[in-house]
């Protein structure tokens, strides 16, 4: 009896599309796999249009990029991200749906960051390097059952600042110019707990959809978030930036 294909969802940033392109495919046929890339799958026609200039990068419905990932993410055996410095949000965010759907995530983590606690958590094993994720990828291509018996990393400080989430009456992310992957994944959490999600953006990015999907009210400056939390929370707010 023939056995049935592994399938991998493929989070990868936007930046590093024509790349990781030419990796999938080739990984593929080395493989015997699928991978399941929400650039193809989901927004393929919408793609061409951002690369031809024809529509803005973040001129799209949120819902129509978030709810299709997740449900392909729900639909695949696990994970490949490529975290590499190329600014992704989906794909750091799609790393706590996986986690929380229980599928396992090879992570690539090329751009120094395979410490960051929060990536970590959220990875079942962590590669530096396209070579040695491509020989993962490979024996479980040959071997899929052994999906299910790779190591979670688990780090508890994580662990008990996600569940000082749930009890909170609202919760603050605010994104900058440098990325910070605890903010970007703890509002995910918020989401999930229905956590009201305020956020402040102030680097340009208030309509990209995994921020916009994910967040109740967006700000862009500080003074209005102030004003808004004074207005509906009452007393003073002094934990903007925590």
């Amino acid at each position: 009896m023939k056995k049935e294909k592994l399938k991998l969802y493929l989070a990868h940033p936007f930046d590093s599309l024509k790349e990781i392109r030419e990796w999938e495919l080739a990984t593929e046929k080395e493989a015997g796999i699928e991978f399941v890339n929400p650039f193809y799958e989901n927004i393929g026609e919408k793609v061409i249009e951002i690369q031809a200039g024809r529509i803005e990068r973040y001129e799209v419905d949120p819902n129509s990029i978030v709810r299709p990932d997740i449900t392909l993410i729900m639909e695949s055996s696990g994970i490949v991200s490529i975290v590499d410095g190329a600014l992704s949000y989906g794909t750091i965010q799609e790393k706590v749906y996986g986690l929380n759907m229980k599928k396992l995530d090879l992570s690539l983590i090329s751009n120094g960051c395979d410490d960051d606690p929060w990536l970590r958590h959220h990875s079942s094993e962590i590669f530096t390097n396209l070579k040695d994720l491509t020989k993962r990828v490979v024996e479980l291509g040959k071997n899929p059952d052994a999906i299910n018996n790779l190591p979670k990393i688990k780090v508890p400080e994580v662990e008990k600042e996600i569940k000082k989430i749930k009890g909170k009456k609202y919760h603050l992310t605010t994104i900058e110019k440098n990325v910070n992957y605890e903010e970007i994944m703890k509002m995910v959490y918020a989401y999930k707990f229905d956590v009201p999600v305020y956020s402040l953006i102030t680097n340009g990015h208030e309509k990209h959809p995994w921020l916009d999907y994910h967040s109740t009210k967006i700000f862009t400056k500080e003074k209005d978030l102030e004003e808004f939390l004074n207005l509906n929370y009452r007393g003073k707010i002094n934990a903007i930036h925590t």
